[in-house]
């Protein structure tokens, strides 16, 4: 009796655990990145602080103005993404979200180490999951932003980011999974910040996939939005107008 009484509360304990993620995943789903936060810190999980983290970074990239605040939640979902691989080393998002958020600090600070220890995290994770769409997004981000941040030959020269990996990467994210409409807008706008007719033809090309892609999230919707003035902007023939739009997009420019 004593046996089933104390599975019966672990049981209730995790049944508990589930819900109250749901319920903080359910605030970003909905675009309460603030509530999702908070929520998800206060599971003290691997799942919850991977999710704070990736909230925290949403808010941060996209929504605070301020940019010495928009520094300091970046530096707030660095700590939640380590506390969730400090609970388990192998989680997946928690790696992810650390090396998210690593890799912008990395482009901020023009700091070498740091962008190749976040290269090290990005590739731990694929090789637990090689097909696993968001670290593939995660790593031509990688590629990209270092090459449309310092070029094409330093970019190689100091990290070892290349343009081919930048496309290969987001190509196969693409394809594993085709119904992510921020991943086709986060792609566009690197490859119109890069550059050259190519890119930008290939740009216009996923614009309109992002456009057509039925969002799955209040993040989704927001990317969709950037995607929609990036095609205004490159339709209108206007060089300064796109380029405005995709430093309005880029996060901590």
């Amino acid at each position: 009796m004593r046996i089933f009484l104390t599975l019966f509360i672990l049981c209730l304990g995790v049944s508990a655990q589930a819900q109250n993620f749901s319920n903080a995943e359910k605030a970003y789903i909905q675009g309460d990145y603030t509530r999702a936060v908070e929520l998800g810190r206060a599971l003290e999980s691997a799942d919850g602080y991977a999710l704070a983290a990736r909230a925290n970074l949403v808010i941060a990239a996209y929504l605070e103005k301020d940019r010495e605040r928009a520094l300091l939640i970046l530096q707030d979902a660095l700590e939640d993404a380590s506390k969730a691989v400090e609970r388990d080393p192998q989680h997946i998002e928690g790696q992810l979200q650390k090396a998210i958020a690593m890799g912008y600090q990395a482009r901020i600070n023009r700091s070498t180490s740091l962008a190749k220890e976040t290269r090290d995290l990005i590739d731990k994770v694929l090789s637990q999951e090689p097909n696993h769409d968001y670290a593939l997004a995660t790593l031509g981000g990688w590629h990209g932003e270092s090459v449309a941040t310092v070029g094409r030959f330093l970019a190689r020269i100091g990290t070892g980011a290349r343009k081919s990996g930048f496309t290969d990467a987001f190509e196969a994210a693409m394809q594993a999974d085709p119904d992510n409409a921020a991943t086709r807008a986060y792609y566009a706008r690197l490859l119109l910040d890069i550059g050259g007719k190519k890119f930008q033809a290939r740009a216009a090309e996923v614009l309109d996939e992002a456009i057509r892609t039925p969002p799955r999230n209040a993040f989704e919707v927001m990317m969709q939005m950037q995607a929609i003035a990036l095609k205004d902007a490159l339709a209108s023939g206007n060089k300064q107008a796109l380029k405005d739009r995709i430093k309005d997009f880029t996060p901590f420019d």
